[in-house]
């Protein structure tokens, strides 16, 4: 019994560490989107005139 609450334990505390990092890349994610359409309007901007 023991054995399977450390086995839980163990599970619970990895999915807390994955849905970290998954948040962390979302975050990182999102601000790249944001950031790329700036980016890609100067560029557009530049190659028309």
């Amino acid at each position: 019994m023991a054995t399977a609450i450390d086995a839980l334990e163990a599970t619970t505390n990895a999915l807390v560490d994955i849905t970290e990092k998954l948040k962390l890349a979302q975050q990182t994610t999102e601000e790249m989107f944001i950031s790329s359409p700036d980016d890609n309007e100067d560029s557009q901007d530049n190659i028309s005139e």
